[in-house]
């Protein structure tokens, strides 16, 4: 390990973010049904200094796209993204992920 990936260790507190993602997982998200869990995640998101934007996506018009695909019926969607820090015209990093999971069993 060199010393920048200790440097990024050391900053990881192991158990807050153990106990986080047992709050998180703790919230069902099933397909289809994820506000709850996008709404913590928007809430974390905040409490942990990032400027946050929820939005409820249009279904209607997502749709339309040649390349939608909805794998379950769905009357709402949310979409959360946290901005950390300021735009300053270099480069950035983007993390990206679904929250949804699928039904037990299947």
């Amino acid at each position: 390990m060199n010393n920048v990936e200790k440097k990024v260790l050391d900053c990881i507190n192991t158990d807050e973010l153990i106990d986080y993602l047992c709050e998180l997982i703790s919230i069902p998200s099933i397909t289809g049904e994820e506000k709850k869990a996008q709404d913590n995640i928007a809430s974390k998101l905040s409490s942990i200094g990032m400027t946050v934007d929820q939005w409820d996506i249009d279904l209607d018009e997502l749709s339309k796209h040649p390349d939608y695909s909805a794998e379950v019926e769905r009357t709402d969607a949310v979409g959360v993204v946290g901005v950390w820090g300021e735009d300053k015209g270099g480069k950035s990093l983007i993390l990206n992920g679904h929250i949804d999971v699928v039904p037990s069993g299947d």
